[in-house]
């Protein structure tokens, strides 16, 4: 799956999202492959430190 994401201000990005195995997020990359972020999940979802870059965000 892979969203666009848009800037007022900023050329429009694309991310490339990863799924594990039991279908949470597990990577998130650039269209290249390159890693932006590496997101982490407590047991019920809260969400934990995690690798992270400039931007965050919060699942919904």
């Amino acid at each position: 799956m892979a969203i666009h994401i848009t800037h007022s201000n900023a050329p429009t990005e694309t991310r490339v999202l990863f799924h594990d195995h039991i279908g949470s997020l597990d990577v998130i990359t650039d269209p290249n492959g390159n890693i932006k972020e590496r997101p982490s999940f407590e047991a019920w979802g809260n969400c934990r430190a995690s690798v992270s870059f400039p931007t965050r965000w919060t699942p919904h």
